[in-house]
């Protein structure tokens, strides 16, 4: 290793601890914004979420049920047993 290549790495990792305070200044601004979004729109978003989920499941097993009746109405073909 060359003096110049660890003078290189020194100067990159002041420049990486200088700018340190102003990443961690974006990500507590950006997590007490996601935590105030959360609280404002959180519980209707969180109800419309279950009410989607609900009706997908009902949709799911009514989708089960209509494949399961049709299965009983067609004719089983020769050789299958069943």
């Amino acid at each position: 290793m060359q003096p110049r290549d660890l003078d290189t790495w020194h100067s990159e990792r002041a420049l990486e601890r200088a700018a340190a305070p102003a990443r961690h200044a974006v990500a507590a601004w950006l997590l007490a914004a996601l935590l105030v979004a959360v609280g404002v729109f959180g519980q209707p978003a969180t109800h419309e979420a279950a009410l989607g989920i609900g009706e997908l499941h009902l949709s799911a097993q009514l989708a089960m049920r209509t494949a399961s009746a049709a299965s009983r109405l067609v004719a089983p073909r020769p050789g299958e047993g069943g």
